[in-house]
């Protein structure tokens, strides 16, 4: 049963969704992610699979329907904290979620438009504003709405004067912070240059995520297409809005199921540490701020290989074992074995939440003790706290900081403030015949962590991107931290039974130069003269200079 598990942890992980209809079990599973190795252990353990399914089909399967709205519709549990951080800090862009796209060829800005409205009717969630009543908010759905594509015309400058602005322009409309009471929960501005044009897109995480990209990308697509070419709208009806999921999970997460849920994350967190150890180069503001930069590594293809091979024989994912090794680095430059990490995960647990845009993705709490000299051992642990962190995965991470005493600051994320994640589902790519779409690189930076990492797996090896808050690290200090994770996982591969305080997370050249290069300070001095005769020498060349100072 423990090969099932660690199967559908990685197949979640690769955003593959297995279900049961009337005992066959189905896949929902985007094709490129799909590949021939997950097919043939999907073949050879699936009566095992059927069998699991089967035996775990509680309350939670339970399908989310179409509910009877009732006059105010609550938040869900996510939306309600954001909501509670938009009304305590004021209207913020740290929650802000800006794609920028640089345009060539044929493209229609007034389609775009047109397409853009359908989808915003088609979607409940980026038609709904967030009141309250003496501090209870409710969800209100706009049926009646104006949409427009803000379209800026900037070929009347000079070239040189158009990039300024455009870039400035990108700049401030990705840092415009949302109105929750009146606003669209979604924008689009088109920029239009003689140099270039610039589609930028913009929602707000409390009616979006990753996942709500892929389908805002698919839908404008199939829309676009549809309506340059004079067809019928293409896309199928939805079953269920996102108010209905908010009910669901209210009426879900309660009595018994709630209880259980929290007492498992209680004794997994208690004692746990108010913010990380990892030494800071500058001192942490009263309050956080979102400013960030990043830094990009590579990992490449041969020791990716071998990292999937040793994850294969540890019967872990690549992403757990990604883990193991980031928890280890954190561990060296903080010195302290509690290692606490958040990592996001979809969420969608049922298949028809899949194409619906909002907010349902959750963040789980990895919280990591290195203090193993046998690597297989720490290994093993790692792969145990996944496993209970999915089996407990339902309880909203707003739900568990209402329940955990844990302080509440200004200055820092509660819980963890450094996020790792794994990207196997893209935003999606955006084709529409006759228009190249290229993500515009080098735009606004916005960090809700202290730091956001993440790996992406691509043909080549595996991209780093460490994102990180300017205002607590320099640049230096992250690139050392990319260079001692890619030191680790190579040393990793070559003696994976090497005990856990072995492996080296320095390369030998920056270890001859902390060691050797550093330390060359032999200096010449008068060795026939004592240590009095020197200091009296002194005092001539220098009467009046201070010879020691101690305190202030």
């Amino acid at each position: 049963m423990m090969i099932v598990e660690q199967l559908l942890l990685q197949l979640k992980e690769s955003g593959i969704r297995l279900t049961l209809k009337q005992g066959k079990l189905l896949v929902h599973a985007n094709k490129a992610v799909l590949n021939d190795e997950l097919k043939t252990q999907l073949k050879e353990h699936k009566e095992a699979i059927i069998r699991y399914l089967s035996n775990n089909n509680t309350e939670h399967h339970r399908p989310v329907a179409s509910a009877l709205r009732a006059e105010r519709i609550p938040l869900s549990f996510s939306q309600y904290r954001l909501w509670f951080i938009d009304s305590l800090q004021g209207m913020t862009p740290e929650y802000n979620m800006p794609l920028a796209l640089k345009v060539e060829g044929q493209f229609d800005v007034a389609v775009a438009q047109q397409a853009l409205k359908k989808i915003i009717a088609r979607h409940e969630v980026l038609r709904t504003n967030i009141l309250d009543d003496r501090g209870v908010p409710y969800q209100v759905i706009q049926d009646d709405f104006e949409f427009h594509v803000e379209r800026y015309d900037l070929t009347a400058d000079t070239l040189s004067d158009q990039q300024t602005k455009s870039r400035q322009l990108i700049s401030e409309l990705i840092v415009k912070p949302f109105d929750l009471k009146n606003d669209l929960m979604v924008r689009c501005a088109f920029i239009h240059t003689i140099g270039e044009n610039i589609l930028l897109f913009n929602m707000h995480h409390i009616a979006s995520d990753g996942w709500s990209f892929g389908v805002l990308v698919r839908e404008f697509t199939a829309l676009y297409e549809a309506i340059e070419n004079k067809k019928d709208d293409p896309l199928p009806q939805l079953t269920i809005q996102y108010a209905d999921y908010a009910q669901w999970q209210r009426d879900y997460l309660s009595g018994d199921v709630l209880s259980d849920k929290l007492d498992y994350w209680r004794t997994k967190l208690s004692d746990l540490p108010i913010v990380h150890s990892l030494p800071l180069d500058f001192p942490r503001p009263t309050e956080k701020q979102v400013a960030g930069e990043v830094v990009v590594s590579k990992v490449d293809l041969d020791v990716k290989q071998r990292l999937s091979e040793l994850a294969k024989a540890q019967k872990m994912t690549p992403f757990m074992l990604l883990h193991a090794a980031l928890a280890l680095v954190l561990s060296r430059h903080s010195h302290n074995h509690d290692i606490v990490i958040g990592t996001p995960i979809a969420n969608r647990t049922h298949v028809e939440l899949e194409s619906l845009i909002g907010f349902f993705v959750n963040t789980l709490v990895l919280r990591v003790n290195t203090d193993f000299d046998d690597t297989e051992a720490y290994l093993t642990h790692v792969k145990e706290v996944h496993r209970e962190a999915q089996n407990n995965q339902d309880l909203p991470f707003d739900k568990l900081l209402e329940h955990l005493d844990v302080p509440r600051v200004s200055s820092h994320a509660p819980i963890f403030q450094i996020l790792f994640s794994m990207e196997v589902n893209s935003d999606g790519d955006l084709s529409i015949p006759r228009v190249n779409f290229s993500q515009l690189s080098n735009t606004e930076e916005l960090v809700q962590f202290d730091l956001d990492i993440k790996a992406k797996i691509t043909p080549t090896g595996i991209n780093v991107y460490w994102k990180f808050d300017t205002v607590l690290f320099t640049r230096s200090s992250i690139q050392s931290l990319a260079e001692h994770l890619n030191t680790l996982l190579s040393n990793l591969v070559n003696a994976p039974l090497k005990a856990v305080s072995k492996l080296p997370i320095m390369s030998e050249e920056e270890l001859h130069y902390l060691t050797h290069q550093l330390n060359q300070n032999a200096a010449h001095y008068p060795q026939a003269s004592c240590v009095h005769s020197l200091f009296e020498q002194q005092a001539q060349v220098q009467p009046d200079a201070i010879a020691v100072r101690y305190s202030e």
